[in-house]
């Protein structure tokens, strides 16, 4: 843990974080794209520590040390202290957890925190019955909720459990439960008077965002689906389905249907949102959160050697390192795309346009992470503004160009407008170990706007 906060320190930003970084700048109730818990937290600690990187740093490393533990003790709860440290292990060590928990500051940050400390609550509601976990769950409830939307997966899986399971069952004879329901609803109630103040501008682009977004054909899109599936959980996975295999039947009885039913309901659902449009890689992996429990404990039910646990964990630790490798020197990022390189080009150029262009005018950029770029590394940080909600999310909601306005238009392409004149073209290449050079070519416009 100690090496990967070190590792961390050095490590660039994944480039959604500026947005929600701008986010925590400009606090509301809840936000265009989603559940605003991410901008509350990320305001706490920047408020606490200072408004720079190492604040963001320490809030992905503190979420992975308390995610962490929250598995630790459900495995613990449910099987025994062995198989909650082969939960740790799993975790930290995962590729897609490296990717989507500690290295993206987003939504997933506080999605994982939520959703662990959600699931231990549960398991500790049906191991003591105490009046106390009835509110601990109704609270965490709303949290993962404020976290992202797709908690709401979690919740339905856990309800489900609740009517099917007559282990479960107390859970609607009794009082405290209906509280505990006001409690969750009162605490994701910021999301729902933003949305009625806006005209459900969130719920509706998160509904045309998952079932109406990128579209590339249903087998294209179920390929994508499995193959990063695979590529981010491989060998974990691989366990997984091998485990459940030989365990049967038990993976649906009380009380590993707690671990079975999430998981399964993140797989499913998203599994069938790909047959409409394709999903991003990062929305199913809450999946593995009660996963690395179930692959834990059935590994220790089922006395397998301990020396399958390290064919299985050191090549995750070696792929999970070159993943990190590749965000703190991206000259060794393994992907054939961009990868993280994004952040330190726009950073150099950026850093490079000369701000007497953008004097007593607005930058614009053709998106919401152009726009954040642009917020954060260009001298000065200038008024950023954006031409349509769609390609600038909250930035439109926070200042939209002015009608008949001026403006500065920061591009990764060629503007093919003749109301925009070239003011510079700068290129920076970027070599890499495994794979060929990557160019980026940042132009600047001065624009007169058409609205």
């Amino acid at each position: 843990m100690l090496l990967l906060g070190g590792l961390m320190r050095q490590a660039t930003l994944y480039p959604d974080g500026y947005y929600y970084w701008d986010w925590s700048q400009h606090l509301q109730l809840s936000y265009y794209d989603g559940s605003p818990l991410i901008a509350w937290v990320l305001r706490l600690y920047t408020h606490l520590l200072g408004s720079h990187l190492f604040s963001i740093y320490l809030l992905g490393l503190s979420v992975a040390v308390i995610t962490a533990w929250a598995i630790y003790r459900t495995a613990t709860l449910l099987f025994n202290s062995a198989a909650g440290r082969f939960a740790i292990f799993l975790w930290l060590l995962c590729p897609g957890v490296i990717r989507y928990f500690f290295f993206q500051v987003s939504y997933n940050t506080m999605l994982a925190l939520t959703w662990s400390l959600t699931v231990l609550a549960m398991v500790k509601l049906q191991q003591t019955r105490q009046t106390r976990y009835f509110y601990l769950c109704g609270f965490l409830a709303g949290s993962v909720l404020l976290a992202k939307y797709t908690g709401i997966l979690l919740l339905f899986a856990y309800l489900c459990v609740c009517s099917v399971y007559p282990d479960y069952r107390f859970v609607w004879k009794n009082r405290h439960f209906y509280l505990a329901l006001l409690l969750a609803l009162l605490v994701f109630s910021p999301v729902i008077i933003w949305n009625m103040q806006h005209d459900w501008l969130s719920f509706r682009f998160q509904l045309s965002h998952g079932y109406h977004g990128a579209q590339e054909g249903m087998l294209t899109q179920l390929r994508y689906y499995f193959q990063w599936l695979i590529l981010d959980f491989n060998l974990a996975l691989v366990a997984l389905m091998l485990l459940a295999w030989r365990a049967g039947r038990q993976l649906w009885q009380a009380p590993l249907a707690l671990l079975t039913l999430p998981a399964l309901t993140v797989l499913l659902f998203f599994g069938i949102s790909a047959c409409f449009a394709r999903p991003e890689s990062n929305w199913y992996a809450p999946f593995y959160i009660t996963s690395v429990v179930l692959i834990a404990g059935l590994w220790q039910k089922q006395k397998i050697s301990g020396v399958w646990k390290w064919l299985v964990l050191l090549p995750m630790a070696g792929i999970s390192f070159l993943l990190i490798l590749g965000n703190t020197w991206p000259a060794y990022y393994i992907g054939h795309g961009p990868g993280w390189s994004q952040v330190p080009a726009m950073r150099r150029l950026m850093g490079h346009v000369n701000p007497q262009w953008y004097k007593n005018t607005w930058v614009v950029a053709p998106d919401y992470q152009m726009l954040s770029f642009a917020q954060h590394f260009l001298p000065g940080h200038p008024h950023i503004a954006a031409r349509s909600l769609e390609a600038g999310h909250q930035y439109y909601l926070w200042q939209a160009v002015p009608r008949d306005a001026t403006f500065v238009l920061l591009s990764l392409r060629p503007e093919a407008n003749p109301r925009c004149q070239l003011l510079s073209q700068q290129s920076v290449t970027q070599y890499r170990v495994w794979q060929a050079p990557w160019q980026w070519t940042l132009y600047v416009y001065r624009c007169y706007s058409q609205q």
